[in-house]
């Protein structure tokens, strides 16, 4: 287990900060001409430097980087209230297309920036339960038809496709479905921190056999391996996040005076804020244990580990985020500061890919599984 970053991945992470801090505008969730990552000239110049799809292999159209990078660019994201397809396209639908053969020439697409592709595993009145899907696929006539809902689909509005879980007479299985595929229908939606949902609706929506990327005996594993590394491509941007958010706090308290003295010679404030320090350490080390599981071959350790790390994330960040309001007083409040929009980010990541309770639930599970 390592706990530092290679020369190579620190260089990559100057790189990152330095072009972010350049081009990003974090009160407009924009760069320079005013789009945000899922278009306009910022995407391409991370494609560029080999940040965007880091994390994978060369094989797969990366660089190599594994968890580490996707950790490190997560991170960086969060820090700078970086709106983009990142976790739901280059992390979730990535890590399981890697593991399926038929997505390997969309893999390199989402590589490459040209792509971006949604999951859409959880169903209306199921909440992260993504075992059973209601939807359901039959194999007629030398396609597959598949039919049910899909909601609250991460970056649904913007993709190109769609991984569709769904049931088999054997099981669950896993489609790639086009957006442009007919009876799908696409209702997307403004997530309260400014993030791309949608709803879909499949009726009898008619897929080549090519379409099938995990069948019943494979997509259980391949989705919880998938899950995981959005686990901590989540934690990861958590992290940033709060880094981002006690950083802005601490120096406000450097310069704002209450009674004749700065706020940061106030014992009870120094106290709370050590405390802040302790609790985001804490979560650094989840994170970064996280990332040292995941580099191996994937296993119910690893996928605890991420579960772990999800769910401190969640707590933690929600903590430090509005004690960063709190600390600020009522300035904090304000959209002109923006130190509440870290707070808007930190709540929306956890319920993205399953809340704290899921990720205990998954958690408990994985060490059972470990235990059998």
């Amino acid at each position: 287990m390592r706990f530092s970053r290679t020369a190579e991945e620190q260089m990559i992470e100057n790189t990152l900060e330095r072009v972010l801090s350049e081009t990003w505008d974090v009160r407009s969730a924009a760069d320079s001409s005013g789009a945000d990552l899922r278009a306009g000239p910022l995407r391409q110049t991370l494609v560029d430097l080999g940040v965007w799809g880091a994390w994978l292999t060369e094989e797969q159209g990366g660089a190599n980087g594994g968890p580490w990078a996707l950790m490190g660019t997560a991170q960086a994201f969060g820090q700078h209230q970086v709106r983009a397809d990142y976790l739901s396209s280059v992390v979730l639908a990535a890590a399981i297309l890697r593991r399926c053969e038929n997505g390997q020439k969309t893999l390199h697409r989402i590589a490459n920036g040209a792509a971006s592709v949604a999951t859409a595993i959880f169903e209306p009145g199921a909440r992260y339960d993504w075992r059973k899907p209601g939807t359901v696929a039959a194999f007629d006539d030398g396609r597959y038809r598949v039919t049910g809902a899909k909601a609250h689909v991460l970056d649904g509005g913007i993709a190109e496709a769609f991984i569709v879980s769904a049931t088999l007479p054997e099981g669950m299985a896993l489609f790639l479905v086009p957006r442009d595929a007919p009876g799908l229908t696409v209702a997307d939606y403004t997530a309260f921190d400014g993030s791309d949902l949608a709803h879909l609706s499949l009726q009898d929506v008619a897929l080549d056999p090519a379409a099938l990327l995990a069948a019943p005996q494979k997509a259980p594993a391949v989705l919880r391996e998938g899950l995981a590394m959005a686990a901590l491509g989540a934690a990861a941007e958590i992290l940033g996040a709060s880094v981002a958010a006690l950083k802005e706090t601490l120096e406000y308290l450097e310069v704002r005076e209450q009674f004749g003295r700065k706020l940061a010679r106030f014992q009870a404030l120094q106290h709370r804020a050590a405390d802040l320090h302790m609790e985001l350490e804490m979560l650094r080390s989840l994170v970064i244990g996280c990332a040292n599981g995941l580099e191996d071959e994937f296993s119910v350790r690893a996928e605890a580990d991420a579960a772990a790390a999800a769910a401190y994330a969640f707590e933690t960040g929600d903590l430090i985020g509005r004690e960063a309001i709190h600390l600020h007083g009522a300035i904090g409040m304000t959209e002109e500061l923006g130190v509440g929009r870290h707070l808007l980010r930190i709540n929306a990541l956890s319920r993205f890919f399953g809340d704290i309770a899921a990720q205990n639930e998954v958690y408990l599970a994985a060490l059972e599984r470990a235990a059998a």
